[in-house]
């Protein structure tokens, strides 16, 4: 576990540091390249008529995929090796870790990062740290809750039976080396006559998850409480 922890630092200070005040930089630009001081649901449509615009957003929409892929595939080696039993050190998995995203550039595995929007917009979303920051803009979403409520609806019933189809692809996808559609078909087969025990064991890990989570707030609140009253006094608070 230390070498997942390790990792995990160094995932996070990338992140930190560099990527996301370039992120955050790169966006600032966009309401400029359209003569606007700020994005609004009036006027974002007006990036799409403005080239450079447009290549600003999908170079950010690609790097923000690779950054959260980079975390998954870590996640998805590191799981690997501990299946079979091997040791792998930090840097050998920093390293195979670059070497299995850059991968995911390829041609025939490229349309993976269009799987994106699904996970995000997924109830079971796949565990990266980062993935959750990612959300639709506010403006937007209260437009699409108040004026297209059923499409908005259809759209996430469609992206969670998406996500459901596609649930075994990206670890087929990274360790054998297949194209996005055969891994796709792989996750397919391996759901094949199982998809009410997945979806039951899938279920059932969440239930967990969400119980040990929030068990633990309610220790650390505990814990806060009894602080608060140890230094500063019963009637504090």
């Amino acid at each position: 576990w230390t070498v997942l922890l390790c990792f995990e630092i160094v995932y996070k200070i990338i992140g930190i540091s560099f990527l996301f005040p370039f992120f955050e930089y790169s966006l600032s630009l966009l309401p400029k390249m359209i003569g606007e001081n700020y994005l609004s649901q009036e006027n974002i449509l007006k990036l799409l008529y403005n080239p450079l615009a447009v290549l600003l957003i999908i170079g950010i929409c690609l790097l923000a995929g690779l950054f959260i892929y980079f975390e998954l595939t870590a996640l998805i080696l590191y799981s690997e090796k501990g299946w079979s039993q091997e040791r792998i050190t930090v840097w050998g998995l920093l390293k195979e870790t670059a070497v299995k995203t850059a991968g995911l550039l390829l041609p025939k595995r490229l349309p993976v990062f269009l799987f994106l929007p699904v996970m995000l917009l997924s109830a079971f979303a796949m565990a990266s740290s980062y993935m959750r920051l990612f959300q639709v803009p506010e403006f937007i979403m209260e437009y699409l809750v108040g004026n297209l409520f059923i499409l908005l609806m259809a759209v996430i019933v469609l992206f969670h039976l998406l996500f459901f189809s596609y649930l075994f692809g990206l670890p087929a996808l990274l360790l054998n080396k297949m194209s996005f559609l055969n891994s796709w078909r792989e996750s397919l087969r391996l759901l094949r006559e199982k998809k009410l025990r997945t979806i039951g064991y899938l279920l059932f890990c969440t239930f967990i998850f969400m119980a040990i989570l929030s068990g633990v707030a309610v220790v650390c609140i505990c814990l806060l409480a009894g602080g608060v009253r140890l230094f500063y006094g019963a009637d504090s608070g």
